[in-house]
């Protein structure tokens, strides 16, 4: 498995004179561990890898104070190895188990910058203290280290990162460096790999498993095992109170994104749902990565944050994990584009808002007017623009919304993405002024942020 675009960010790290301790962000099973070995083998001599969840005796070596020269001492003699500057990189997987071992990373930025040190966990544990965790475990001096950290978040791979692990690397190489050609001739064979991957989605346990058996049936096994851990993670770390509304709001993600207007609906939760009730309980699963919020502005001016006024979308993690929600049966991939239309299109969206994050990492918002008749998927700045992006799910792509916004705003470009070729034209303002509307595949939809 390559994650190419993640391992150049850790060697940039790595090089930076400003380089603090680096904390990998991400949800559970995203490959956050993977990464940071993967870095640590092909770029330091040595490493010393230290995983808190399993291991009390290394807690105790941070469960006195901050002293860092103490604390590499004692590293070293519990896993025989020199921690040496330049040429060894510490490893702290599950930091979220060991509260004072989070609280550390401040004292090592602060009193030995010259040590490298790589920390990953749930960003469950990381944000919200377990309330079951042993204070002896945990100390009463901790906290997150603000401002003595570098942060780095994961995502599940992306679809470009499917295609070169499942062996297309000429196919990722050729969207990567936007040889539109090239891709036109192999256009059908690149839609259906796009359709294995809504299926499949981005997990790497899930891609790494049909990689080796081509059985999508595994491949839903490891999406279910995925699902049922973070529902105990739901019950093990939220607050007591918000337990159920957060179940609520999780397993609602696919009937909210079934609906022809997929804005969020409280009262799709329960009769007599409240934004109030619920709002806490969306911050968390958002917090915990387990979910990506598209907002909606009233304007597509800078900055896009300034014009949000409350309502949004909810998408999943990831595009398979939601497949699974759903119920989505995987032979749905032998019936053409249907895969495509599923949810009036719901699974394009989600993976559209994916790969808005992983690979061009950018967070969207969409467009509405207020009767919500006239909508725009994503609106995303570029530059000092901000630029249209229409996501059509099927062979259609006459899109009276993305005209009327058009004719409405004059963006210089607008973008729409479909599962047909790469195309170019202009449209005529009625001041005589051109729009260039670029037609993308789905398959490289982040090319409209480069």
């Amino acid at each position: 498995m390559k994650r190419d675009s993640y391992i150049k960010k850790l060697e940039e790290w790595k090089l930076s004179p400003r380089r603090k301790p680096l904390i990998l962000e991400g949800a559970r099973q995203v490959g956050k561990t993977w990464l940071m070995m993967e870095f640590a083998k092909t770029h330091y001599k040595n490493f010393v890898y230290a995983r808190f969840d399993k291991d009390q005796t290394l807690r105790r070596i941070f469960s006195s104070d901050f002293d860092i020269g103490r604390i590499v001492r004692e590293l070293e003699i519990l896993f025989h190895a020199r921690i040496c500057p330049d040429d060894t990189v510490l490893l702290f997987d599950e930091i979220q188990a060991c509260r004072n071992a989070l609280t550390s990373l401040k004292y090592f930025c602060e009193d030995r910058p010259d040590l490298h040190v790589i920390a990953a966990g749930s960003l469950l544990g990381l944000t919200y203290r377990d309330d079951n965790q042993k204070d002896e475990d945990v100390g009463e001096t901790t906290g997150f280290p603000v401002g003595k950290v570098n942060t780095m978040p994961v995502y599940p791979l992306s679809f470009n990162e499917y295609l070169v692990a499942s062996g297309e690397e000429e196919i990722a190489a050729a969207i990567h460096n936007e040889e539109w050609s090239i891709l036109n001739s192999l256009h059908g064979r690149v839609i259906d790999k796009l359709r294995y991957y809504y299926v499949i989605g981005g997990m790497p346990e899930a891609v790494a498993s049909y990689v080796e058996s081509q059985n999508f049936l595994d491949v839903r096994e490891i999406h279910r095992e995925i699902l049922e851990g973070y529902r105990r993670d739901i019950s093990k770390h939220a607050p007591k109170s918000d337990v159920r509304k957060i179940e609520l709001c999780w397993q609602s993600i696919p009937a909210q994104l079934a609906k022809e207007n997929k804005r969020f609906s409280y009262a799709k939760l329960k009769k007599g749902s409240r934004a109030a009730e619920f709002r806490d309980p969306i911050a968390w699963l958002e917090d915990a990565g387990l979910i990506g919020i598209n907002r909606r502005v009233v304007a597509p001016q800078i900055p896009l944050d300034a014009y949000s006024n409350g309502g949004f979308k909810v998408y999943a993690l990831d595009v398979g994990l939601l497949s699974t929600m759903s119920g989505l049966a995987p032979e749905v991939i032998l019936q053409g584009s249907r895969v495509f239309r599923e949810f009036k299109g719901a699974l394009a969206e989600q993976y559209v808002f994916q790969q808005m994050l992983a690979v061009a990492d950018l967070r969207p918002c969409y467009w509405s007017t207020d009767d919500s008749r006239t909508e725009i998927d994503f609106v995303f700045q570029k530059g000092m623009a901000i630029c249209p992006l229409e996501v059509k799910s099927g062979g259609n792509v006459r899109s009276q919304s993305l005209k009327s916004y058009i004719r409405r705003y004059r963006p210089d470009v607008a973008y729409r993405a479909s599962i047909l070729p790469y195309e170019k034209q202009e449209v005529t303002l009625d001041d005589g002024r051109k729009c260039l509307l670029i037609n993308l595949p789905l398959y490289a939809v982040t090319s409209c942020a480069e």
